[in-house]
């Protein structure tokens, strides 16, 4: 083969190779999706952007994400909202209603608006998730008028919504029909070739006992990408799902032993001891979700900041989730210290100009500004009923972290261990030895990188 031919093969094979990896609707190359444990996640509520065209509001933003140390946007649900028995008095209410699995709701954007946050998110490096609502539809979906023998019925054949919760918006599927399941998996297939998105948030699995339909969900949905990573994220404390084909589970217990902690019914000893297991306990290459507050929380129950007390305190917790724990939810309106809850069934004006945001930045810049808050290596120490404190490594980098949970004074006396290492603040960027002890302001935190 001569010179020029050579010049023509090599040009025609990085073109396939170019091609080859671009979804159908003509974006980018799909993003390189990060490993599970390496997730940092950012949960959107579009209600809280704008109360209309809130995707083209979010792509806006997606720079102050990105800030955050944001890898994985988790959009909540954009669909098509059922109106009939809806929550609210103008036929509005929860995005986690669903008429048209296959359709955004106007209120959001269109398609192509999806398709452009998508775009952009993946030429600043973070994968999108959507939502996926599975267990349930609006009244008025046409699967409803259509297939009847897809939902639940009661004795008298009357469809029924989710036992036993007051859901009374939604009516309950019927996983048990094979015909249901094939029109579910189609729909999630769908939003991968229309938007290029890298996987799915799925909602309430607790109530989908179905274990064969979610591991052939999860089968198939890896063998529709072809190989690709994708990110399937399960909300739920039921079952195993790891072992189902999910990447990542959510923390629920490990949210619940903060909470405990910081109103100081659990000690420092017996949370970490707690975690400990919880780590164990995790498959190789799978990993878990943790946060501080997510949607339903700021909603229905208390915000961070309420929870735990003060702005100070819940940054202490989250401080603490994160580098401990690792795999961090940011949830919208968290990182600017929003206080009062936060509904995501009606649109609320958010400021989001805040002191509070800066924070944020620099822990997230500070955690991902080295492996070792991912990596396996990991000792709590003990002896401080006061101060959680650790160091995590990945083999090649080692950090050293101290969090004051208490609204106290504290005093830590350091480990002889660490007694003069060098090290630097991830925070503040300055270098120096580790003395024999260190004094805390109430919830002050430090994180070191040991050198």
């Amino acid at each position: 083969m001569d010179t020029f031919l050579k010049k023509i093969f090599f040009v025609l094979s990085i073109l396939l190779l170019f091609y080859g990896c671009r979804n159908n609707t003509g974006n980018a190359p799909y993003m390189n999706v990060p490993e599970a444990k390496d997730v940092v996640m950012y949960e959107v509520n579009p209600r809280v952007f704008a109360e209309k065209n809130s995707l083209n509001v979010v792509t806006g933003r997606l720079d102050e994400i990105k800030a955050l140390g944001v890898n994985v946007i988790w959009l909540m649900p954009i669909y098509e909202q059922g109106i009939e028995r809806a929550k609210n008095e103008d036929g509005s209410g929860s995005p986690y209603c669903i008429k048209n699995y296959k359709k955004i709701a106007s209120e959001y954007g269109s398609l192509e608006d999806l398709q452009n946050l998508v775009r952009k998110a993946h030429e600043k490096g973070m994968a999108v998730i959507l939502d996926w609502v599975g267990n349930h539809t609006s009244w008025d979906n046409q699967w409803i008028i259509d297939h009847p023998e897809w939902y639940t019925h009661n004795e008298a054949g009357e469809i029924i919504h989710p036992a036993p919760t007051d859901w009374t918006d939604v009516a309950d599927l019927n996983f048990a029909n094979h015909n249901m399941r094939a029109a579910m998996l189609d729909a999630m297939k769908y939003w991968f070739t229309a938007a290029n998105i890298d996987g799915y948030r799925f909602d309430a699995l607790d109530f989908i006992p179905e274990t064969d339909f979610l591991q052939k969900m999860t089968s198939e949905l890896r063998k529709f990408n072809k190989g690709r990573r994708i990110l399937l994220l399960s909300e739920g404390a039921e079952q195993d799902y790891h072992s189902l084909g999910f990447d990542m589970d959510y923390g629920w217990a490990f949210y619940e032993h903060t909470k405990e902690l910081y109103k100081g019914t659990k000690s420092i000893a017996e949370f970490s001891e707690k975690y400990k297991e919880e780590k164990n306990a995790i498959p190789a290459g799978k990993s878990r979700l943790y946060f501080t507050t997510n949607h339903d929380k700021s909603a229905w129950e208390k915000t961070d900041v309420q929870l735990f007390g003060s702005q100070p305190a819940a940054i202490s917790a989250f401080v603490l989730t994160a580098t401990l724990a690792g795999a961090p939810l940011i949830y919208s309106t968290q990182e600017i210290g929003r206080e009062e809850q936060v509904p995501f069934f009606s649109h609320t004006q958010i400021d989001w100009n805040s002191a509070v945001l800066d924070e944020y930045k620099q822990i997230m810049a500070a955690y991902i500004s080295t492996g070792a808050f991912t990596g396996d290596e990991l000792e709590i120490f003990s002896g401080n009923p006061d101060i959680v404190y650790f160091t995590r490594s990945n083999g090649t980098d080692k950090v050293f972290v101290a969090v004051n949970i208490r609204n106290e004074e504290k005093t830590l006396t350091l480990p002889v261990s660490l007694i003069g290492k060098n090290a630097k603040n991830l925070i503040s960027g300055t270098t120096g030895i580790l003395r024999e002890s260190i004094d805390f302001q109430p919830y002050q935190y430090h994180l070191w990188k040991l050198e």
